[in-house]
């Protein structure tokens, strides 16, 4: 749907249309575009945990569980919380928050 917003109807259409100009099936799209959400959240945890090295990421990016501290793994999780965090600290550097 954000696809389908920020391009509207005819680049939508374009870009996901096949070689003979029909519209693919939703589910390819849909599997497409996961496809590209979990590649680009891979690598943006890839990212962070380089910028937020050994206590700092566990800092940033763990939660506390029965009295545990558990340190994100996921990199979907990491991605949320590195976005919850930008909102936060907008003004930040690139990647780490002040």
């Amino acid at each position: 749907m954000e696809e389908y917003q920020n391009l509207g109807k005819v680049d939508f259409e374009a870009k996901w249309s096949a070689d003979n100009g029909e519209l693919i099936h939703s589910h390819q799209i849909i599997r497409q575009l996961r496809t590209r959400s979990r590649n680009r959240n891979e690598e943006l945890a890839a990212t962070v945990r380089l910028d937020f090295p050994g206590d700092k990421f566990t800092k940033y990016f763990s939660y506390r569980k029965n009295g545990g501290i558990f340190v994100l793994k996921d990199a979907n999780s990491i991605a949320k919380r590195y976005s919850a965090l930008r909102m936060q600290h907008p003004y930040a550097g690139a990647t780490t928050p002040a």
